[in-house]
């Protein structure tokens, strides 16, 4: 059912009881192997989970960027046009030289070139995989969704995309090597 409604949408809401405990484990290992988390949050006992389904074209580039404690991002994938669903999907490859002792963030912005204009922010894999659990050499897959809301679709509009990480108890951005902040990727114009 769900990739019935994955070839027929780009935003997908999910409902789970209990979250991904029990019978729900599996559903939610699927949703982030073949979808984009574009946002979760829990209510109770109630795990609200939303998801992009992105279209069929990607941009991909090898990347060599290095943040301070050693994390460097190997490459990165999006969509590089935004159809009138406000969809953007972005893959990540991330790697490191040596143990991160702390668990950073990452965040991913469509900017105007002023503000963000979407955003996702989520512990890498689906927040199944923390930095301070990085293995020396071993690549670690994020992927992240972003909603633009749709009063924002200005035809031919181009937005930066940029990804970075940061210290979610104080706000603080990990910096590249650098002094930068953030890594501009490219540019996503609505079509």
């Amino acid at each position: 059912r769900i990739e019935e409604h994955a070839a027929r949408y780009r935003r997908l809401w999910f409902v789970l009881y209990q979250g991904s405990f029990g019978p729900n484990a599996e559903l939610k290992s699927w949703l982030d192997e073949n979808l984009y988390p574009a946002g979760g949050e829990w209510q109770g006992d109630t795990l609200y989970l939303a998801y992009a389904v992105p279209p069929a074209t990607w941009t991909s580039a090898p990347r060599d960027d290095c943040f301070v404690h050693g994390i460097r991002l190997k490459s990165a994938q999006w969509t590089p046009t935004l159809d009138s669903s406000g969809v953007c999907a972005v893959s990540l490859i991330w790697e490191t030289e040596q143990p991160v002792p702390d668990g950073y963030k990452v965040f991913v912005h469509l900017t105007d070139g002023q503000r963000p204009v979407a955003q996702h922010d989520g512990v890498p894999g689906a927040e199944a995989r923390p930095t301070f659990t990085w293995q020396p050499g071993e690549e670690v897959l994020d992927r992240h969704g972003l909603f633009l809301p749709m009063d924002t679709l200005t035809k031919g509009a181009s937005l930066i995309l940029q990804v970075g990480l940061y210290d979610p108890e104080t706000g603080q951005r990990l910096l590249l090597r650098d002094g930068r902040d953030a890594i501009e990727l490219g540019v996503c114009t609505v079509r």
